[in-house]
């Protein structure tokens, strides 16, 4: 492959991932606030003694919300 055609499809991605670098941060900012309510939620729910064994595993358990959510 020839440094031109290289350098071609260098500036390609290079502009898909500036055009896109807006919604990457919406989702990643959205995502991280989700995380945390998440975390608040099930922090409360262990506090107030609401929290039993099916409710933890289903939110800390190896499919669970907090292994999604932060996945």
């Amino acid at each position: 492959m020839k440094q031109e055609e290289l350098d071609e499809r260098y500036s390609i991605v290079e502009k898909l991932v500036r055009l896109f670098k807006f919604e990457r941060f919406i989702h990643l900012a959205v995502t991280g606030i989700s995380l945390v309510i998440l975390l608040v939620a099930i922090s409360l729910m262990i506090y107030n003694k609401e929290a039993g064994k099916a409710e933890l595993s289903l939110m800390f358990g190896s499919s669970g919300l907090i292994t999604y959510t932060g996945g």
